[in-house]
């Protein structure tokens, strides 16, 4: 389902054309009361795209109708019907309609579907004709703007002042404040979801990557850091000789920030913590804040000749145990890069499999997903050509300890390799028990068993679907051939997870 952040319209409004005419421009009207009220009741950072997209006003020319019509609906975050008389007749609008239940599913009939009707004869007529019948679900709810007693009139929408007409308001406002919540919901869900999995909240297109400033002594390890970030596609990276030289200017254009460190004296030595404080403090207040700041601790590649002063070592200690390897921060901006916010708003044509990673496993994640992402097209079906997998990677423990609501996942993989069958089997059920307190459906699971370091060629079950991987060449994860049936069987769950869940609307 599309997110309002990734729309051309805010909504479609389907309507006659004759109908608008013959009421003085009451549609046009409606439209600009609406854009009003919907601007009023969304918070400063939610933007709305534009005007909605009027029907009988801007539709397309006759030659690319279809395609056109299915484009700008596809476009659109919701469908406004209007109901006159003219409606009734109108083969365009009923196209609309076809098209958006095509689109939408049944979550739209529920959540993306309002029908306002401006006459009680014309919506009497619309709801008993067969065609009408045969598309829209039973009980469908419509609202009435026209007056009483006289149902064949339709409300004023201003008034001689030219201001919203209060009985209309009274009618508009709750429609326009249900839809301006749900679309805070959206988004306040997206961005938990993003947190929950480690990605920024401001992801630009390419990542633009600063190697901050170090002693003479680290100068290699820069080196080495921007020849290994260079795989990334795209990647600009900034290598800064001075503290002022990031600060100045990298750190306005950098989306990351990957500091090497080790034990020594740092620069800045005159204030306490040194560049290490100074940076992490500015860019604790950046845009994209302290999950893109990675620390790379050298110590052990290269150890500092003479330790840090005592007042940089509180700091410097605290930094240690946040650091990550060169390997493990390329892997993270990778990651990030390759699925972006945009990705997780736009929730309905992303599936979402978890895979583990742990300090023994720390990288068959990611050969895992390349594999997942080649299989991917087989299970498509070929009404969700759109739908693409996106495959994420954090310790088991980031999820369950201490215990958070799990991240909108459609699929899980268990890494077996290092573990024993009773760590393997408590494990599984950990999950198991964590996912039963949770509200939606649980997402499948399997467990990749990984040969080496694994050599027994029938293992036993853990509780879930067992798969075993040919691991001689990690770079080139590859079950075994004869379990390429059951991971597809698991992609073709997560795949009917996914569905469902847009059908039932979580």
């Amino acid at each position: 389902m599309n997110q309002f952040s990734d729309c051309k319209f805010p909504a479609f409004i389907s309507y006659a054309h004759r109908d608008d005419m013959a009421t003085g421009g009451w549609i046009t009207q409606f439209h600009r009361a609406f854009i009003e009220l919907l601007t009023g009741n969304l918070p400063r950072d939610i933007k709305l795209p534009g005007p909605a997209h009027l029907s009988g006003w801007n539709g397309p020319g006759h030659g690319q109708l279809m395609e056109q019509l299915e484009a700008n609906i596809r476009a659109s975050y919701c469908l406004f019907i209007i109901v006159s008389e003219h409606y009734l007749t109108s083969d365009i609008c009923l196209q609309e309609l076809k098209l958006f239940k095509e689109i939408f599913g049944e979550y739209g009939f529920r959540k993306r579907l309002f029908i306002i009707a401006m006459t009680g004869n014309s919506i009497d007529k619309l709801v008993m004709q067969e065609e009408w019948k045969n598309l829209v679900p039973d009980g469908q709810i419509w609202k009435e703007f026209f007056g009483l007693p006289d149902r064949n009139e339709p409300i004023s929408v201003i008034t001689n002042s030219d201001n919203l007409a209060p009985d209309f308001t009274k009618k508009l406002k709750p429609l326009v404040k249900e839809l301006a919540d749900q679309i805070k919901e959206e988004k306040d869900k997206a961005e938990y979801d993003a947190r929950q999995l480690g990605i920024p909240l401001i992801q630009p297109k390419k990542p633009v990557i600063a190697i901050g400033p170090m002693p003479k002594d680290l100068n290699e390890v820069a080196e080495r850091c921007a020849s290994q970030l260079k795989d990334i596609p795209s990647v600009e990276i900034i290598q800064t000789e001075s503290v002022d030289e990031l600060l100045d200017d990298a750190i306005e254009r950098a989306s990351w920030v990957v500091q090497p460190f080790n034990s020594g004296k740092p620069l800045l030595a005159r204030i306490d913590g040194g560049h290490l404080k100074t940076i992490r403090d500015v860019w604790q207040t950046s845009k994209m804040g302290l999950p893109t700041l990675l620390w790379i601790d050298c110590q052990t590649e290269f150890p500092a000749k003479e330790p840090a002063e005592t007042r940089h070592q509180s700091l410097i200690a605290e930094i240690r145990s946040q650091a990550i390897t060169r390997d493990e921060a390329v892997n993270k901006i990778r990651q990030a890069y390759v699925a972006p916010l945009t990705a997780v708003h736009n929730s309905s044509h992303v599936a979402i499999v978890f895979i583990e990673t742990n300090p023994n496993e720390r990288h068959e994640w990611f050969f895992l997903k390349e594999r997942i992402e080649n299989l991917w097209d087989k299970v498509k079906s070929p009404d969700d050509n759109d739908l693409i997998v996106i495959c994420q990677s954090l310790p088991v423990e980031k999820y369950l300890n201490p215990p958070r609501i799990m991240p909108d996942l459609d699929g899980m993989i268990l890494l077996w390799g290092e573990k024993d069958e009773f760590a393997m089997q408590a494990q599984v059920s950990q999950i198991e028990r964590f996912m039963a307190t949770q509200k939606s459906k649980p997402p499948p699971g399997i467990v990749a068993y990984l040969m080496p370091p694994k050599s027994d060629e029938h293992p036993l079950d853990p509780g879930w679907v067992v798969t075993r991987f040919d691991n001689h060449d990690p770079e080139c994860i590859h079950e075994h051939p004869d379990d390429s049936c059951w991971l597809l069987w698991f992609l073709k769950k997560v795949r009917e997870h996914h569905t469902k869940k847009l059908e039932s609307g979580n």
